[in-house]
């Protein structure tokens, strides 16, 4: 089963993608794009690192911890001077050129420091990026099976009109009373009422997700990837917990943590903070001229900076702590998803072929009304627990992607695929 590659090459392959990007320039705008989108499931990870604003988001942030770096880091300028004095017998000036050195013991572990925070964004980044391309993918099934339940709800919505007018002709020839009617007119308003609620979720759903993919709202988006149910075989949930020991989520807090650690020895009060030379060229007029040569030393005397490196060291302790915390979350929430998918599997197991072969009994339901075999009372039962386990179904099936989805950007694992 494909896993998740090393740390490291996934780390490069990460960095070449962002420098990729940016080197793209800036994404035309959303009504750029054509109008008419056709999107397969395979293609979402592709078109979220090249269109999603969120994603674009998340390259800026290692960017802009990428400057912060440069900032600390870059020497200071120098500072030149020039000084002239006159009294009455003589004139004199200087001109020098100054330069500081602040902490200069410690500029090796601080650029250590920093290289580490750079890896620990880096690597929140991609495992930020992983939890989007998974909400992603679940909003894709999740669109796609609404689809699917307003055509089967269709059905029914028309086996419902067919059972309400014979409903009208019995009554005309006096075999039911008016009732019978009229219940079934209520039954198809009830079932007009659900398609409208649910052509307005998925509304809502289709804006959302059309605007973390980067589409526009005038952009017409066709999901060309029909979604069914799969019967995923999960590895062992002992392997699972072991790859998701390298996910880089964990790994942002390790490099966090070492960046923490090198920080607070960089700190740590030291006999030479730091130190300023000079030098430059002096002249009395109209006697002497030469050069300046000098230095500064400055002492710890009152103040040695105790304190930073305490706050650094207590930052790594909280880090270091809640990285053990973490850790066993990230184990407990993947055996609860691995128990939930598999109940959930062998739940749908049990209907899907039989759902997915027929869209809907509520034709032969109303056939065996209209035949007198069944009842007015039993066809409307009938037709309410269709719909309802219908809704069910489908709320079921999207609730399982979402946990594979899930549990794949928690291992780094490829799970699901609806591409032959």
């Amino acid at each position: 089963m494909p896993c998740r590659t090393e740390p490291s090459v996934t780390s490069a392959l990460f960095a070449l993608g962002v420098l990729w990007i940016a080197s793209c320039g800036p994404i035309p705008p959303p009504t750029a794009w054509a109008d008419d989108l056709s999107i397969r499931f395979d293609d979402i990870e592709d078109l979220m690192r090249h269109r999603s604003p969120r994603a674009r988001i998340l390259v800026q942030e290692l960017f802009k911890i990428e400057a912060e770096r440069d900032m600390a880091l870059q020497w200071t300028n120098p500072e030149l001077a020039h000084d002239r004095e006159e009294v009455e017998t003589s004139r004199e000036w200087q001109l020098t050129l100054e330069k500081q050195f602040s902490e200069p013991l410690s500029h090796g572990q601080r650029r250590r420091s920093w290289a580490a925070e750079v890896r620990a964004t880096g690597a929140r980044i991609e495992q930020e990026s992983a939890d989007l391309l998974a909400d992603l993918k679940s909003g894709y099934v999740r669109l796609r099976l609404l689809d699917v339940y307003l055509e089967r709800h269709a059905h029914i919505e028309k086996a419902v009109r067919k059972a309400s007018a014979a409903a009208e002709s019995k009554h005309a020839e006096g075999e039911i009373s008016g009732a019978g009617g009229h219940l079934m007119r209520l039954a198809a308003l009830s079932l007009e009422t659900q398609r409208i609620a649910a052509i307005e979720s998925r509304g809502e759903l289709a804006a959302s997700w059309a605007a973390e993919m980067g589409f526009s709202a005038y952009d017409s988006v066709r999901l060309a990837t029909p979604i069914t149910f799969h019967a995923v075989d999960l590895p062992p949930v002992e392997q699972l917990v072991r790859l998701s020991a390298g996910q880089p989520g964990l790994q942002a807090r390790e490099f966090l943590r070492d960046a923490l650690g090198l920080r607070a020895n960089a700190s740590r009060p030291s006999l030479l903070p730091g130190f300023t030379l000079y030098g430059g060229y002096k002249r009395i007029e109209d006697a002497h001229d030469g050069y300046v040569l000098g230095g500064a030393l400055r002492l710890p005397l009152f103040d040695r900076n105790p304190a930073a490196s305490r706050s650094h060291e207590a930052e790594r302790v909280v880090v270091e702590q809640d990285l053990e915390i973490r850790r066993s979350r990230l184990a407990g929430e993947i055996q609860t998803l691995v128990r939930t998918i598999e109940q959930t599997r062998d739940l749908l197991s049990s209907i899907a072929d039989r759902l997915e072969r027929k869209p809907s009994v509520a034709a032969d339901l109303v056939y065996a009304y209209e035949e007198g075999v069944l009842s007015l009372d039993a066809l409307l039962n009938a037709i309410q627990i269709e719909v309802a386990g219908l809704e069910d179904y489908y709320d079921l099936l999207g609730s399982y992607y979402a946990n594979l989805f899930r549990l794949e950007s928690l291992t780094g694992t490829d799970l699901v695929s609806f591409e032959s």
